[in-house]
């Protein structure tokens, strides 16, 4: 039998050293193209085959040793248009991306974009510092993708907002999020489904949701009525209040937990009267005494993977754009809340509250 090519044997034959043919086959830039492309014909020729127990030995080596000025990863975060300028999207993907990142030897740090002139100017300040590794938190400009010198650094996207960047992203599998509302909708006996959605035109998900909806409507419950799906401005709720009342949806899957209230304002009565399923909530969210039904997106486990790709990266020497990017989608989480009721107990429950 023949015994299996080594790395030795390639740096033989090409007359270079052991390390030089690690680094080529990683595709690593301090080697050069001509040298990278005669290792790896000769490793073909000669059928190299990487030792799998040896890779994770290297990975554990790489995790256990201290790299000070390599291990440190740039966390970019934008505030949403709409908040106040000093708070943070979704901080929850960045507090986990930085657990997993100790974990694995790496230093996270946090830089807003917003101190800085420029997506250049915030470049050359990472590349000075030593910083060659990017998580990118939800982009809201669309110069972050035009001018960040992304061919200079190791990027991975944690989540999407109105751009997405020319790399691997983590994002919110919210088109199953959009379906499995709809299904827990109509097993409660909901007949009249409406669907609130934002309207953000430049949100890269919005297209997941609507599809889904419009899928939803045609092919789940194709029986049921219809109710048109609409994008409501967040600052002025007169186009949802209209909405409302032509349409009378019995129940209402919103973009997030704001529509509840604001079925509060137009004089819904959730649960008793309409029920309401939030697309984007977590396990500890309240509407009044009510704890929401809806569907958590899980940004902790986005944050999370999002450090893991960035670490698959690192540890095999990829530098900049992937030639195709690929999209990674975390399934959200059903919490049955208390803003929906079996329709059978509806009008039970609502007696009850009116003999209180």
């Amino acid at each position: 039998m023949n015994p299996r090519p080594t790395l030795a044997d390639i740096a033989r034959i090409v007359r270079v050293s052991k390390a030089t043919v690690s680094l080529a086959l990683r595709g690593h830039p301090k080697i050069s193209a001509r040298t990278s492309e005669r290792v790896k014909n000769v490793a073909q020729q000669v059928g190299y085959r990487p030792d799998p127990v040896l890779a994770r030995i290297a990975a554990s080596r790489w995790r256990t040793r201290q790299h000070p000025a390599e291990s440190a990863v740039a966390y970019i975060m934008w505030s949403h248009p709409w908040h106040r300028e000093d708070e943070e999207m979704s901080p929850v993907m960045r507090y986990a991306a930085a657990e997993v990142g100790e974990q694995l030897g790496y230093r996270v740090e946090r830089f807003k974009m917003r101190d800085y002139t420029s997506p250049k100017n915030l470049a050359r300040v990472l590349f000075h510092r030593g910083i060659r590794a990017v998580i990118f938190g939800p982009i809201m400009e669309e110069r972050v993708i035009t001018d960040f010198p992304w061919d200079d650094f190791t990027s991975v996207g944690s989540h999407v907002g109105y751009f997405q960047p020319p790399v691997n992203v983590v994002v919110p599998d919210f088109h199953h999020a959009v379906v499995n509302a709809w299904r827990e909708a109509m097993r409660a006996g909901y007949k009249r489904i409406g669907v609130a959605l934002l309207q953000e035109m430049e949100a890269v998900d919005r297209f997941d949701k609507v599809s889904a909806a419009l899928f939803c409507q045609s092919q789940l419950s194709p029986d049921l009525p219809s109710v048109p799906l609409q994008h409501f401005p967040i600052g002025d709720q007169s186009e949802f209040k209209k909405w409302m009342k032509t349409h009378r949806p019995d129940v209402v899957l919103g973009f997030n937990d704001t529509v509840a209230w604001w079925l509060d304002k137009c004089g819904a009565r959730v649960p008793e009267k309409i029920g309401f399923i939030s697309l984007d909530t977590t396990e500890d969210a309240r509407f009044k005494d009510y704890a929401v039904t809806g569907m958590n997106p899980d940004y902790a486990l986005i944050g999370r993977t999002a450090m893991r790709q960035l670490d698959i990266l690192l540890r095999s020497n990829q530098v900049g754009r992937p030639e195709r990017p690929y999209i990674v989608q975390v399934p959200s989480v059903w919490i049955a809340g208390e803003t929906i009721l079996a329709r059978k107990s509806a009008a039970e429950a609502s007696q009850g509250r009116l003999r209180k």
